[in-house]
């Protein structure tokens, strides 16, 4: 499942790269371009089996070490900032859930046992 995972997303940066042909389940890597594809795909899906092979594929077609750890810190920093803005999201939904509750209690009618308060 997460090896077809990966062949989706892939294919979606293949898209967005501008590159025509989309990879059914399980396709080959060729060339460097859809070999980089391919390891930000697995990065980005987290499926470490699936990036040690596209890493050794991308080296054998003559991406250099550095191409590589590139492409995996983009996918790495995508992701990265992808979770950043759905938990921001999160946070802003739960925090409106909160507002009228917050509200009525600085309002003054709830009290408060505390030695001070007002």
């Amino acid at each position: 499942m997460r090896q077809e995972g990966g062949v989706a997303v892939a294919n979606v940066g293949r898209t967005m790269l501008g590159l025509d042909e989309e990879v059914p389940g399980g396709g080959c890597l060729c060339d460097a371009s859809q070999a980089l594809v391919y390891i930000g795909a697995a990065a980005g899906c987290n499926a470490g089996g699936l990036l040690a092979r596209y890493l050794e594929t991308a080296s054998g077609l003559g991406v250099s070490a550095e191409q590589l750890g590139e492409a995996v810190e983009v996918a790495q920093a995508v992701k990265e900032k992808g979770a950043m803005g759905f938990f921001a999201k999160d946070v802003e939904r739960a925090l409106g859930k909160l507002a009228p509750t917050a509200a009525a209690a600085s309002s003054g009618s709830a009290s408060c046992c505390a030695p001070g308060c007002g």
